[in-house]
């Protein structure tokens, strides 16, 4: 029962992550490139007081970056 506890708030957890992944950006303080990450790379990356670890694909720079939550269209 503990088992199964435990999966139902893992599958929950990435659930949220997903839903957060697909509805922000990250905006690259070196270049200023707004870019989006796949959910595994979303999930996946380091992340540290509310920052990610991720690379710019424009000037292919690695840093801790905000998401920037996208806005409605």
């Amino acid at each position: 029962m503990n088992r199964l506890k435990a999966f139902i708030i893992i599958i929950i957890v990435l659930a949220i992550v997903a839903v957060r992944a697909r509805k922000t950006h990250f905006e690259c303080p070196n270049c200023g490139q707004s870019f989006k990450v796949s959910i595994l790379r979303y999930i996946f990356s380091l992340h540290l007081l509310f920052r990610r670890y991720v690379k710019c694909p424009n000037c292919n720079k690695r840093a801790l970056m905000l998401p920037v939550r996208d806005k409605k269209p």
